[in-house]
């Protein structure tokens, strides 16, 4: 059944329309609960919304009646959006290819979102527009960091030892290399 259909790294611009939707009568409409499982046991949530690393799954995925560790607040959500590892996104400073991505050049121009400016001052609706940016900036505390030439990736909702400064609005800047504490998320689309 995915015969008909386009496979790609999650655009920023895709995270974004998540992140929105979360906070929305569609979604959880609250800051989204933290994985803060150091294993990175997926689907997990803390007792609280910003609470410290932990080694244990405090609410783990199946077992319970509330999700806040999801974007709908139920088990048919998306989990992982605050905590958990870095999420590497397709958003990139200028077509920079970085030094530690292995990319010799970037992919279509429709897989990725590139930005010419380096800072969330500069997004504008024509720039930015919808992609959780300058609009969200400090929503729930997270991060808001942009990316430049030096770190030319984006990466989303933060990492399981963030606490208060990880979410689904989290936004920073990488060179593009492989860390064990970031990963990324594959998009379905139908043709």
């Amino acid at each position: 059944g995915i015969s008909n259909s386009d496979s790609h790294m999650m655009k920023n611009r895709e995270w974004g329309a998540v992140a929105y939707l979360s906070h929305s009568n569609y979604g959880i409409n609250s800051e989204i609960r933290i994985n803060n499982n150091s294993n990175f046991t997926t689907g997990c949530g803390a007792n609280t919304a910003n609470a410290s690393k932990s080694s244990s799954c405090e609410i783990r995925y199946g077992t319970a009646v509330n999700y806040p560790q999801s974007t709908t607040g139920n088990i048919s959500g998306i989990f992982d959006m605050s905590g958990g590892a870095w999420e590497y996104v397709i958003g990139n400073y200028n077509g920079t290819t970085g030094s530690y991505n292995g990319f010799s050049s970037m992919p279509d121009s429709k897989y990725y979102d590139n930005y010419t400016i380096t800072s969330n001052a500069d997004c504008t609706l024509a720039t930015c527009g919808g992609h959780a940016l300058n609009e969200t900036t400090n929503w729930y505390g997270d991060y808001d960091n942009f990316i430049s030439s030096s770190d030319p990736f984006f990466v989303r909702g933060g990492c399981y030892v963030d606490g208060a400064d990880a979410g689904a609005f989290d936004s920073d800047y990488i060179d593009g290399g492989g860390y064990s504490i970031a990963s990324f998320r594959g998009v379905l689309v139908e043709k």
